[in-house]
Parts: structure tokens; C-alpha cells; sequence
């Protein structure tokens, strides 16, 4: 009898992480206020963190979830304060993820949707799923 190997679609989209940089704030109101205003492929190395924007790593945990990993000491202080300190991260509008990002992570479309996500660390790691 033969064994047949069998795995799942996110099995596979699990292997694809990818650096960002994640700018907070509203896409709908220039950035300001909670959540993510933007996310693209790092632009310039050695760029010193501000309250404004971080690197992460993103990936998808399965077809409609993605996690977004900070590493907590390479963040800005008063970005964590403001973003993260409470426990949950706040999205004020919806942020579609752009085309080029869902490309490199083996995604087709994701949306992160208004409301208050969990904040969990581990190990110095800031993990948010949406």
C-alpha cells in the first residue's frame, strides 16, 4: 500500500514570509489616527524606525488569514506605546493589501478589516492576525 503525502493550501502559503515595511495610521485620513495606511517592500536599508512606520514580517496562516510579525525591539517606542501597548491593535478603515505583497505571499486578495485585533508577544515578538 502506498502512502499518499496530502497538504493543505496554507501548508504551502505558510513558507511564504515577507519583509515589509507597515506605515500606521488611516489610509483614509493621510495616515493619521489607527491602523495600517500602507505596506510595501522596504525601500532603503539601515532606515531608522520612527512612530509612523516599522518593519514586519507578513505571511498567511491559511486562504483568509495573515499574520503580521514586529519584532518589538527594533520598533520605535512610541510607535509600540501608541499601537500596540494596549493590547490590541486598532483599524479605523479597512487596508487592502496591494497587489505586489499578495504576489510574494501566494495570496490573490486580502482585506484587513475594521476593528480591534489582538496583540500577542512572544519572545520579544509582536503578533497580530487578521
Amino acid at each position: 500500500m502506498k502512502a499518499v503525502l496530502s497538504l493543505k493550501k496554507y501548508d504551502i502559503l505558510e513558507k511564504k514570509l515577507q519583509v515589509v515595511e507597515v506605515e500606521f495610521g488611516s489610509p483614509m485620513k493621510n495616515c493619521l489616527h489607527y491602523g495600517i495606511c500602507r505596506v510595501s517592500i522596504p525601500r532603503a536599508a539601515g532606515r531608522k524606525p520612527c512612530s509612523c512606520w516599522s518593519m514586519a514580517s507578513v505571511y498567511p496562516l491559511s486562504d483568509n488569514l495573515l499574520q503580521f510579525v514586529f519584532d518589538k525591539n527594533k520598533m520605535n517606542k512610541k510607535a509600540y506605546d501608541k499601537y500596540f501597548k494596549s493590547g490590541f491593535f486598532q483599524i479605523d478603515d479597512k487596508y487592502e493589501l496591494p497587489p505586489e505583497i499578495l504576489y510574494r505571499i501566494g495570496l490573490e486578495k486580502h482585506v484587513i478589516k475594521e476593528g480591534k485585533y489582538p496583540v500577542l508577544i512572544e519572545n520579544e515578538k509582536i503578533k497580530i492576525t487578521f
